[in-house]
């Protein structure tokens, strides 16, 4: 029985939050958290929202409905049990934010290169194991992440990716970074951590506004002391648990901004800045997963003082 009413009072909490947004126009919608198996019907007729957080549900599939919610700015799907995307995503063309991580995806169809305004796309343990080559039309893409997968190889076609600023592809399969990257010269922070590097990638030179570099837990077995001078100008150069020789490391223990043991981590971290941590400090797992509150929404008081009727019939009649 009390199973049964928490989940009638969970529906009805998301009914009622719809309905508000219906009557507000409101802009942002949060049905996150609520162990939703489907999404309501109604929610595909808010045709002026422009923040919808679906994450943290149960959710195994979206209505086509979604796709014609054109006016979307920022969509969050991640933490659900999605194992496709909807047909006509691409149909968002007003799409900035799009994080679909933590969904067994395994496939990232080539309609995401229709979203050509993306400004950041996460794509963390999605189960893929290749990117489509469409991605690199995604040409304003500032902040991108990928980690936890098995991708092996990096499209070509990432070299379209100009404004892209923050790269994250940690725990992957990944053996080479296509020389063609080398022309990212927006590029701020790279972390390749976890894959499989035999050698340093040469976009750490390339790229002059390269700050952040993080290549830990590789194979790299080889590093040219050229390689280390032309990167000096990166504020950290992660080359821990590699299969460096001694003399390797001692050669990098000669450049302040090269990290080969944790020991210089703890002492570098007393006088670095904020921006200059590992990814998981410098960007949010979810940075477009910042506000769990709708503009316009009511509090919590409100909605139970809005379904006590609805409650009181189903305790007294049960359905």
């Amino acid at each position: 029985m009390m199973g049964t009413f928490y989940h009638f009072f969970r529906e009805q909490q998301i009914l009622t939050i719809i309905e508000d947004a219906v009557t507000k126009r409101s802009l942002t919608v949060n049905l996150s958290h609520f162990e939703m198996l489907e999404v309501p019907q109604q929610l595909t007729t808010l045709n002026e929202v422009r923040k919808l957080y679906l994450n943290n549900n149960k959710l195994k599939l979206l209505p086509d409905g979604v796709t014609q919610l054109n006016n979307l700015h920022t969509l969050t799907l991640d933490y659900n049990e999605l194992t496709a995307l909807p047909t006509g995503l691409g149909a968002l063309k007003q799409l900035v934010c799009l994080n679909l991580s933590y969904n067994p995806l395994k496939i990232i169809t080539p309609e995401i290169g229709d979203l050509i305004n993306l400004e950041v796309l996460w794509l963390n343990h999605t189960e893929i194991q290749a990117l489509p080559n469409e991605i690199g039309n995604l040409i304003n893409l500032d902040t991108f992440g990928a980690r936890g997968n098995n991708i092996v190889v990096l499209p070509d076609e990432m070299s379209s990716l100009r404004k892209l600023r923050w790269l994250t592809l940690e725990n992957n399969n990944i053996s080479e970074v296509p020389e063609l990257l080398n022309v990212m010269s927006s590029l701020i922070h790279i972390n390749l951590c976890y894959n499989n590097l035999h050698s340093m990638p040469p976009i750490i030179m390339s790229i002059k506004g390269l700050q952040y570099a993080y290549f830990a837990h590789n194979k790299i077995n080889e590093i040219d002391p050229l390689v280390l001078q032309e990167a000096r100008h990166l504020k950290k150069l992660d080359l821990r648990d590699n299969l460096l020789t001694s003399e390797q490391r001692v050669e990098c223990l000669n450049y302040e901004n090269v990290i080969v043991d944790d020991n210089k981590i703890i002492e570098n971290s007393h006088n670095s800045d904020s921006d200059s941590e590992d990814w998981e400090e410098s960007v949010p797992s979810s940075e477009i997963d910042l506000s769990h509150s709708s503009d316009d929404a009511r509090d919590d008081h409100e909605i139970v003082i809005a379904m006590v009727p609805e409650i009181s019939r189903f305790a007294s009649t049960g359905c």
